[in-house]
């Protein structure tokens, strides 16, 4: 007898490239990228597949016995909503921003010399993904082992995209994705995985303003800034045994951080109070250089708390919604990144 062990370290993590520039993303909706594609291998947390196989359970059987029988329990892959989540406690490397935006929002524009600087918003209404419109991908789990790899077609990752910026470390992501239809279970990729350079977004470089009303203020940041954007994604339609595409309904967002009570944090009470917009924007780097990034947002403040901060620092916490303005068209959520890659967007 034999035994055979792997590390999880065995295992990797990627998004298949495909077309010219090579870009991590899906050509054709519905057809997943070959296994000799290239991929962009991630620098993600390790995170589990739920395949979604569709469990059709009852107790309809007549088998004279008063047993639960096999015949309760079928199982099939038709409609199956693969689920799966990755995260980056380490810190979202610049290389792998631009994907992770794209497949959220749905949405970007791109400038056509290096820097390569890209503007993502949220799609105007969404896009037609069975025209092969919009940022979908074909996910693979590599297993240690030839033709055991599992991948997923049709990946959107529109559902959740959170950031969390600790003090004194890296922006970190976690994002919800979505596929579509059966799991592939025995893929073998063959083309080349390569891992990005390790380049992050520390929160000591980085600078953060709020305008509650009369010009952008800078703000002394005293704790952890989460925020978070999430669309609502669902299965629509029916093609051959699957789900023809997802539907992407109503968007909502949340921020919160600890400031310094100053006179920002008292700005931040008044206008809670009296229910004024703000801006938000956090900045790495300056426009048009490698490295920038830049994060934009329109908030509705719902709480402001006077608080003992760490070693004793009176300090504010708030919370807010991440809101739009149609009456204005000021847009709800704006990202800025400069990479120095042609994603050929």
């Amino acid at each position: 007898m034999t035994l055979v062990t792997y590390d999880i370290s065995d295992c990797k993590v990627g998004i298949l490239k495909s077309g010219t520039p090579e870009v991590p993303e899906q050509a054709v909706w519905g057809t997943a990228t070959a296994d000799a594609g290239n991929a962009l291998e991630l620098n993600v947390k390790v995170f589990e597949l739920n395949e979604d196989v569709q469990q059709r359970e009852g107790d309809a059987a007549l088998t004279g016995t008063r047993s639960d029988d096999a015949m309760n329990h079928q199982a099939d892959t038709k409609g199956s909503l693969p689920s799966f989540e990755v995260s980056t406690p380490n810190g979202v490397v610049k290389a792998e921003l631009a994907p992770i935006l794209y497949a959220h929002t749905q949405n970007v524009t791109e400038g056509a010399t290096t820097p390569y600087q890209k503007t993502f918003t949220f799609h105007a209404t969404q896009p037609d993904f069975t025209a092969n419109a919009g940022s979908f991908a074909s996910f693979v789990f590599k297993a240690p082992d030839a033709s055991n790899s599992l991948k997923v077609k049709d990946c959107i990752g529109t559902e959740k995209l959170a950031f969390k910026l600790p003090v004194n470390g890296y922006l970190e992501a976690v994002q919800s994705w979505r596929g579509r239809g059966a799991v592939v279970s025995n893929a073998n990729p063959s083309g080349t995985w390569a891992r990005s350079a390790i380049s992050r977004f520390h929160a000591n470089d980085m600078t953060m303003q709020i305008n509650f009303g009369a010009g952008a203020q800078t703000i002394t940041v005293l704790g952890d800034i989460d925020w978070e954007t999430t669309i609502e994604t669902t299965p629509a339609g029916q093609a051959t045994g699957d789900f023809a595409s997802f539907h992407l309904g109503v968007r909502k967002g949340t921020f919160k951080t600890r400031i310094n009570y100053d006179a920002n944090a008292k700005s931040a009470e008044a206008n809670l109070r009296n229910g004024t917009l703000c801006t938000v924007t956090m900045v790495w780097g300056s426009t048009g250089v490698d490295g920038y990034l830049a994060f934009t947002f329109y908030v509705k403040l719902k709480k402001c708390n006077r608080v003992r901060g760490e070693g004793g620092i009176f300090a504010e916490d708030i919370e807010a919604v991440i809101v739009g303005n149609v009456a204005s068209s000021q847009a709800m959520y704006t990202v800025a990144l400069a990479d120095a890659l042609d994603w050929g967007y």
